[in-house]
């Protein structure tokens, strides 16, 4: 095997078999970074993709697959199918660093996340797509993509998906746009908190800042472009930087997403 640039991360590539399967038309530069490639996915899918079976062995590529029929459980916005297939995926990642992300989606320049990840691996370093800035909504890290330890990965996702086992999904009222609906719940605020949590600290109102500079850092997707990004919630897809201006390119760091005030059209 030829070697990669960096033998300790794990990727991890979940979601559906669907026609929109980027991340394969650019395997080869991914393989040349990792050594482990985990895709997870649905068992039901796979039943009715065999030939992509084989491709995957023979790309020496890990598939982990579980039943789609969750049953009867919490889902804003497919929640639990994203942290259902992604807690899967990353019990069977063996490095020390597992980064993440959609397979609708496909990055380039992977190397600028991981290497600012790597200045500071106590943090979670998520791509800028739909990472909140604090005027649109509080603890709302990025869920598209990430990297952080493997060890701390998984706790934080099986803390998640407990919680939308027993239909818990936080939110957070504090930002510019406050839910009307008390209920709704996000994801990302549920996913953001509980790795603050698992890293032996409580997500208060009053600590935001401080957590959030301690615990995340950013980069900005025009620095991994030619990519193609999906908001599948808004029907969106980003194939190029003009795509993010100006409302998403203005967060460069996490200073920015602290106190940079909202642009029309974030979302």
């Amino acid at each position: 095997m030829e070697k990669v640039k960096y033998p300790d991360v794990s990727l991890v590539v979940q979601g559906p078999l669907t026609d929109k399967m980027d991340f394969f038309e650019n395997l080869g530069y991914y393989k040349s970074l990792f050594s482990q490639i985990i895709l997870s996915t649905y068992s039901e899918h796979l039943a009715i993709n065999k030939d992509f079976v084989y491709f995957c062995v023979m790309n020496n590529i890990t598939i982990v697959h579980q039943t789609i029929d969750i049953g009867d459980v919490r889902n804003d916005g497919r929640a639990y199918y994203q942290v259902y297939t992604t807690l899967e995926g990353l019990k069977y990642s063996s490095k020390k660093y597992t980064i993440k992300h959609r397979i609708d989606e496909r990055y380039s320049n992977l190397e600028k996340i991981v290497d600012k990840f790597l200045l500071d691996d106590s943090k979670m370093v998520c791509g800028s797509m739909v990472f909140g800035p604090k005027y649109y909504r509080h603890y709302h890290a990025g869920d598209h993509m990430f990297i952080a330890k493997t060890d701390k990965l998984l706790q934080t996702f099986q803390l998640t998906f407990d919680n939308l086992n027993k239909g818990i999904m936080e939110n957070n009222n504090s930002g510019a746009f406050p839910d009307t609906n008390l209920n709704s719940g996000s994801p990302e605020i549920t996913m953001t908190k509980n790795f603050i949590r698992i890293n032996g600290e409580e997500p208060t109102e009053e600590r935001h800042d401080e957590l959030m500079l301690k615990y995340f850092d950013i980069v900005n997707n025009k620095e991994l472009h030619p990519f193609i990004i999906r908001e599948n919630g808004i029907n969106k897809v980003y194939n190029s930087i003009e795509d993010l201006t100006p409302n998403r390119n203005q967060y460069e760091t996490m200073n920015d997403i602290l106190t940079k005030e909202h642009l029309p059209g974030y979302h």
